[in-house]
């Protein structure tokens, strides 16, 4: 991303699509990479599952004036989807593509004594605004189905495509 921005790009294409997701902190971090400071990230259940958790990010601003466009699809899952639900939110990104596979749970590998493992759910989250995706994935602002290289929109299209409470925030 550095390197990106060096070069002065015109805008950034993220390409989330067939990503499983992954460690949950790092999909907060990587998020984190695109806001200005104190911006909410995403909201974590507790592991006793009595309290949600605002988590936001405190760091400096991130990369905050290139337009950037999310590519999804229904392979987009866990942490990738809840990178995609705190641009979106965030009137940071638009999402291109299809629905996401729908799963913001958090896992935890347990090893056994024989040298297997046990993986349990220990957590759950939900985007900024409070969307809870799980088992119905986020629609994309520009749904297609075309092949990436025909698919990334014009800053006319990306304009066109943001939720009306964004537009009016750019204003």
């Amino acid at each position: 991303l550095r390197r990106a921005l060096e070069a002065d790009v015109d805008e950034i294409v993220l390409d989330l699509r067939h990503n499983k997701g992954g460690n949950i902190e790092e999909g907060l971090s990587t998020a984190s990479l695109f806001l200005p400071s104190e911006t909410n990230v995403a909201l974590l259940m507790d592991i006793n599952g009595t309290q949600w958790k605002r988590v936001s990010k405190t760091a400096s601003d991130g990369v905050t004036e290139v337009p950037t466009v999310v590519l999804v699809d229904g392979s987009t899952a866990s942490a990738a989807e809840m990178v995609s639900a705190t641009l979106q939110d965030n009137c940071r990104a638009i999402l291109v593509g299809r629905r996401t596979f729908g799963k913001a749970r958090v896992q935890g590998v347990f090893s056994l004594s024989d040298g297997s493992g046990l993986s349990l759910t220990i957590g759950a989250f939900k985007s900024p605004s409070m969307r809870d995706f799980h088992g119905v994935g986020i629609k994309p602002d520009i749904e297609s189905e075309l092949p990436a290289e025909w698919i990334i929109p014009s800053l006319e299209q990306v304009q066109a495509a943001r939720h009306p409470s964004c537009r009016m925030m750019q204003h």
